[in-house]
């Protein structure tokens, strides 16, 4: 009678570096699509933070009957933004992620006491990330002051 010797259960190690060595390679080639995935979320987020500051300025205009502006920080609107009463207080301040750039038409906005936007200029701005990544968002207002984003340069 022959005897048996039982044998060792597990994986060898060459077996354990082959799937290393296959996860790395799936690793290394998802990684430019996580990229452009984090570049988008970000984007979206900053353009999210300043059509919310749009729509906080027209409902404070029209909840106060005054003006109300959105001001870009000294340095530009890649630096943030403010929106401010008729007497310079700021109700909320806006910041831009790093690595998003945010291009605007004028260095401010105002709303009238209507919810309309006063002036000539409509308020535009577009919204990239600065490696090229992700879409290109534009953040616009029309003349009656509702802000709405699109995927698409302004």
């Amino acid at each position: 009678m022959a005897m048996h010797t039982p044998r060792a259960r597990g994986f060898s190690l060459i077996e354990l570096m082959v799937v290393l060595a296959i996860a790395a390679i799936l690793s290394a080639m998802a990684a430019p699509s996580f990229r452009g995935l984090i570049a988008n979320t970000r984007i979206q987020s900053v353009a999210s933070d300043l059509q919310a500051g749009l729509l906080l300025a027209r409902s404070e205009a029209v909840k106060r009957n005054a003006t109300v502006q959105v001001v870009a920080e000294e340095g530009g609107w890649v630096h943030g933004w403010s929106v401010q009463d008729a007497d310079g207080n700021v109700l909320l301040a806006g910041q831009v992620r790093e690595h998003i750039l945010v291009k605007g038409s004028a260095n401010s906005f105002s709303y009238l006491s209507s919810g309309r936007v006063s002036g000539a200029n409509l308020p535009a701005f577009e919204i990239v990330d600065d490696l090229s990544l992700g879409d290109v968002r534009c953040l616009t207002a029309d003349r009656a002051g509702r802000a709405y984003v699109v995927r698409q340069s302004c």
